[in-house]
């Protein structure tokens, strides 16, 4: 270590290392496994940064053996932290003495202010280090709040620059056909080709997808969840894009009834999650032999579906006089995006587990709506678990 380490300087460390050994994979092509291996970077940084944090308000040194530390009186102190086994939003940190068992301990635990893969930080030490443990938990916090924003806005960065270079006009296209008594973020625009579709990415649904995501059964994977969803590729045979195109005109359906969501796929299970329990209209607004346009929204947005019923001859217009956007949309989408697929259902299926149980979740019953579970209460920690 070349210096005292305060929480702002551990921060800056882990931004220099997602940086320098993450950033360069946040395309739109590789978009999960980006967040995926982003995340596993900074779990692995994350322990050091802890026990430089450690080091530096105890005055204690670095031991020998990664995480523990030492003083001139000769005690010796390890720290152990990770995910929680029993609380997957919790990171735990466990200081202990090595020689000595501590007569009392202090417990300090730290709510992320923006819940994602975690959602709190729990300590415990030796009584005598209470306030250093507090300090410890607080930069751990830090830590773990700048690897989750991180991640996020390297997404929207991603879908940003994607809706600016493939589908600059596309929303436009919603914004043409409806006014302000309808919520233009539940809208999306799907492009379909001869081979494969797609939903055009844009900032405002990934806002409500991630919005979404983190309030209810896998909320802990929102960001990869959201990543897939806005960066995925379907074969034309597997969409139920291609059941409206086939009968040319507008229909309701639920989405469980896709054959990625039955299928269990990554992207079949953040649909499940973001509209399992709604039927979806799946509007045709432009139909050719070699692109199609196509509007998804709830089918019970009843006013939304007049609306577009209404404009359906001002929407083909306009999207025949901005043909370039969706042709070039779809050139990227058939020829660079990774297509979803059968292969990593069993894979995507760890998302989705069931708290209390431990045991997989079935897709089919999956409820957006449900609260999590409240869990047990361990020790001596004062928050109810």
């Amino acid at each position: 270590m070349t210096g005292p380490v305060s929480p702002g300087r551990a921060r800056h460390r882990l931004l220099s290392r997602l940086e320098s050994d993450c950033a360069a994979s946040f395309t739109m092509s590789d978009l999960h496994d980006a967040v995926v291996s982003s995340y596993e970077l900074g779990e692995r940084a994350i322990p050091a940064l802890i026990g430089d944090v450690f080091a530096t308000v105890t005055n204690l040194q670095h031991a020998a053996i990664p995480l523990m530390f030492t003083s001139n009186s000769g005690r010796t102190l390890k720290i152990e932290c990770g995910r929680s086994l029993l609380a997957p939003g919790d990171y735990d940190i466990a200081i202990s003495d090595v020689i000595f068992e501590a007569e009392d301990q202090a417990f300090a635990e730290e709510p992320l202010r923006s819940p994602g893969r975690y959602e709190y930080v729990t300590g415990v030490a030796p009584g005598d280090l209470g306030k250093e443990l507090a300090e410890v938990v607080h930069a751990t916090v830090d830590v773990l709040e700048t690897l989750q924003t991180w991640i996020e806005d390297k997404i929207f960065s991603v879908v940003e620059d994607a809706s600016q270079k493939l589908s600059n006009g596309v929303y436009s296209l919603v914004n043409a056909v409806t006014d302000r008594a309808v919520d233009q973020t539940r809208i999306d625009v799907a492009v379909v080709g001869q081979l494969a579709g797609w939903r055009v990415p844009n900032p405002a649904i990934l806002a409500r997808t991630i919005g979404k995501l983190r309030t209810g059964r896998g909320r802990r994977e929102a960001d990869a969840l959201a990543a897939t969803f806005v960066s995925t590729t379907m074969p034309r045979h597997e969409l139920l894009m291609a059941r409206a195109l086939d009968a040319h005109q507008a229909i309701v359906v639920p989405f469980r009834e896709a054959p990625y969501v039955i299928a269990g796929t990554y992207f079949g299970i953040a649909c499940q999650l973001l509209d399992g329990a709604q039927t979806q209209r799946i509007h045709p607004v432009y139909e050719s032999p070699g692109l199609n346009v196509l509007l998804i929204y709830p089918a019970t947005d009843s006013e939304c579906t007049a609306r577009i019923e209404e404009k359906a001859a001002d929407i083909e217009r306009y999207i025949a006089s901005n043909l370039s956007v969706y042709e070039t949309a779809l050139r990227e989408i058939e020829g660079t995006l990774a297509p979803d697929s059968v292969s990593n259902a069993k894979r995507s299926l760890i998302t989705i587990l069931d708290e209390e149980s431990g045991r997989i979740q079935p897709v089919s019953h999956l409820d957006e709506t449900a609260t999590p579970p409240t869990r047990i209460r361990r020790g001596s920690r004062r928050r109810p678990r």
